[in-house]
C-alpha cells in the first residue's frame, strides 16, 4: 500500500515533496557529526571516552537517516517499520549521551550496577515495540503513536537529562583543576544544549502532531559538535593533534560545499552558502588558534622543564645542607661527641627539630614537583592502614602533649586493609595529623579510623583555627594557605595539603575539609577503597 499524494523518492531519501528546510537540517548535521565522530574515534588515544561518544553519534545518524525515510517514502510498510523503531533509537540516544558524559567527566567506565540499571529501564522499550503504533492514517500518510509507550520513552529521556546535568555539576565541583573544570563545563554545555533541543522539539512535535518541528531540534547536535571542536582545539580533549585538526576542518568545508551538487531549492542554496562561509571562517580561526596554542605550549613546556630542573637542583642542595646539619645535631644529642651540658642540650634539641622541619619542607616541594610532572612513583600492595594510623598517633600524641593538647584515638580492634603505597599514605596522614597539632592552640584533637562495606574512612578533627569559605577554596591547591595560617605556623609552604590530595587521588580516594568558620575547628575526612582479599577457591 502506498500514500498516493507523495512522489516516490530517489535513493530512498531524496524527494521533491518535502519541506524546504528538511535536507538543510538533516544532511549537514548528519555529515558533520559523522565526520567528527570518526575523526575522534580514530585519532584519539582515550578510547574509553571516544567509543561511547562515537556510539552516540552513530545512533543519532541512524535517527536522522530514519527520519529522512519517513519524510520521503511512500510505502506504508516501510514507514510503519521505520516509525516503530523510533522509541528504541530515541532511548539509545539518551543512554549513550549519559555514557559518553560519564566517561568524559570521570575518565572511567560506569560500574556494573549502573549498566544493569540502564538495561532494566530499556527492556520495556524493546518489549512493547509492537504496541508503539496504534494504526496508520492514510489521509496524511503518518502513523498514530501509542502515547503510553512514547510517554514512557519521553519520561526516560527527562530522567537521563537531569542525571547528566547533575553529574556534570558534581564533577565540576569535585575537581580542583581549572583546566578540568573548563573541559567538563564545555562538554556539559554542548550535550545539554543538544538534549534539550532534541527532546523539546520531538516532544512538542509528537504532542501537536506536527513533525516538521523536529527539524529544528537537529541543530542542537551541530552546536554540540562545535563545542567538541572547541574542546579539541583549546584543551586538546581526546588527545588529538594539530594535523588531524586541520584535516577535520577541511573535511567539514568540503562536505558542506558538496551539498550544492544535489540541492535545488533557492533557500537551501542560500543557507548552505552562509553555512559554508561561516565554516570556512571558523575553520581558519580554529587552525590558527591551534598553531598559536601549540607554540605557546611548547615554549611553556620548555620553560617548565628548565624551572623544574633548577628547582630540583636548589632543593636537593638545600636538603643536603639540612641533612648534614641534622646529623651533626643528632650526633651531639646522642652523646657520640662527648657529654653535652644540659644548658646547651635545649639548643641542640631546637636545632634538630628545626632541621627536621626544614627537610620535611624541602621534601614537600620536591614531592609537589614530582606529582605535577608524573614522576612520583607508587608501589601499591595490600597493607593494614590501622597500623600506620596507630604508629602516627603515637608520635603525634607526644607533640600534642608538649602543646598541652588532648589527643583522642582508639585503635580499631581488627585489621583495615587498603591497596596502596604505605609510605605515601603515611606521609599524607602525617601531614593531616601535624596540621591538626600545629593549628590548634588549645583543646583537643580526635582521630577516628573506621570502615564500611567498601570504604575506609579517616576523620581528623581539631578545635583549632578553623576555616573560612575563602580558606576552603584554595586549601588543596599548590601554595594554598589559609588567611591566618602563616601567623600560627611560620614554616607552612602551602604544598602539604596539595600533596595529600594528590596522593589520596592516586589511591582512588577522596578528601574533604569541613569547618563552621574561624575559631571553630576543622574536620578533615579521607575516604579510601577498602581492600578485600579475593576468595581462595577450593580445589578437589
Amino acid at each position: 500500500m502506498m500514500c498516493s499524494d507523495i512522489s516516490k523518492p530517489i535513493f530512498l531519501i531524496f524527494s521533491d515533496s518535502v519541506p524546504s528546510l528538511l535536507y538543510y537540517s538533516h544532511l549537514p548535521t548528519l555529515l558533520i557529526s559523522l565526520i567528527i565522530g570518526i575523526f575522534i574515534l580514530f585519532s584519539s588515544t582515550e578510547k574509553r571516552k571516544s567509543i561511547p561518544l562515537f556510539s552516540l553519534i552513530i545512533i543519532f545518524s541512524i535517527w536522522v537517516f530514519s527520519n529522512l525515510i519517513l519524510w520521503t517514502n511512500v510505502e506504508v510498510s516501510t514507514i510503519l517499520f521505520t516509525w516503530s523503531l523510533f522509541g528504541i533509537i530515541n532511548s539509545l540516544i539518551y543512554i549513550f549521551s549519559f555514557l559518553s558524559a560519564y566517561t568524559f567527566f570521570y575518565s572511567k567506565n560506569p560500574s556494573p550496577k549502573i549498566l544493569i540499571s540502564i538495561f532494566i529501564t530499556f527492556i520495556p522499550v524493546v518489549f512493547y515495540i509492537n504496541d508503539s503504533i496504534k494504526y496508520f492514517d492514510l489521509r496524511d500518510c503518518s502513523a498514530v503513536e501509542n502515547l503510553n509507550y512514547f510517554n514512557y520513552v519521553f519520561f526516560g529521556q527527562v530522567i537521563y537529562f537531569f542525571i547528566v546535568l547533575v553529574m556534570g555539576i558534581t564533577a565540576i565541583k569535585k575537581t580542583n583543576s581549572v583546566l578540568e573544570k573548563n573541559k567538563i563545563l564545555y562538554y556539559l554545555a554542548g550535550i545539554i544544549f543538544f538534549l534539550v533541543s532534541f527532546f523539546t522539539t520531538g516532544y512538542i512535535a509528537s504532542l501537536l502532531d506536527n513533525f516538521e518541528l523536529e527539524q529544528y531540534g537537529l541543530f542542537g547536535m551541530t552546536i554540540f559538535m562545535v563545542f567538541l571542536a572547541y574542546l579539541i582545539v583549546k584543551f586538546k580533549a581526546f588527545d588529538i593533534k594539530l594535523l588531524v585538526t586541520q584535516a577535520l576542518v577541511w573535511g567539514l568545508i568540503i562536505l558542506i560545499g558538496s551539498q550544492f551538487l544535489f540541492i535545488r531549492s533557492t533557500i537551501n542554496k542560500v543557507l548552505t552558502a552562509v553555512t559554508l562561509v561561516g565554516a570556512g571562517m571558523t575553520g581558519l580561526l580554529i587552525v590558527r588558534s591551534v598553531k598559536q596554542v601549540d607554540q605557546q605550549r611548547e615554549q611553556l613546556a620548555l620553560a617548565n622543564q628548565e624551572q623544574e630542573a633548577l628547582l630540583h637542583f636548589i632543593t636537593h642542595q638545600v636538603k643536603g645542607f639540612f641533612t648534614k646539619s641534622r646529623n651533626i645535631f643528632s650526633t651531639l644529642k646522642d652523646g657520640d661527641a662527648g657529654k653535652i651540658p644540659d644548658s646547651i642540650m635545649k639548643y641542640v634539641d631546637e636545632g634538630l627539630t628545626s632541621d627536621e622541619s626544614g627537610i620535611d619542607m624541602v621534601q614537600n616541594i620536591l614531592n609537589a614537583s614530582s606529582l605535577r610532572s608524573g614522576k612520583l612513583q607508587f608501589n601499591k600492595k595490600p597493607f593494614d592502614v590501622s597500623d600506620v594510623v596507630s604508629k602516627l598517633a603515637g608520635k603525634i600524641g607526644e607533640l600534642a602533649e608538649i602543646k598541652g593538647l588532648k589527643l583522642n584515638y582508639t585503635p580499631p580492634t581488627e585489621k583495615i586493609m587498603i591497596n596502596g603505597d604505605s609510605l605515601h599514605i603515611e606521609n599524607a596522614f602525617r601531614n593531616l595529623f601535624e596540621n591538626a597539632v600545629n593549628y590548634t592552640q588549645s583543646g583537643e584533637i580526635t582521630i577516628d579510623l573506621s570502615h564500611a562495606t567498601e570504604t575506609v574512612v579517616l576523620n581528623v578533627k581539631d578545635s583549632g583555627l578553623g576555616l573560612t569559605e575563602a580558606d576552603k577554596a584554595k586549601l588543596f591547591t599548590k601554595g594554598g594557605r589559609g588567611e591566618d595560617a602563616r601567623k600560627i605556623n611560620v614554616n607552612s609552604t602551602g604544598y602539604g595539603l596539595f600533596i595529600v590530595k594528590q596522593i589520596i587521588g592516586e589511591h582512588n580516594g577522596f578528601i574533604e575539609a569541613r569547618s563552621e568558620g574561624r575559631g571553630k575547628g576543622s574536620t578533615f575526612t579521607v575516604k579510601l577503597p577498602l581492600y578485600v582479599a579475593p576468595a581462595v577457591q577450593a580445589t578437589s
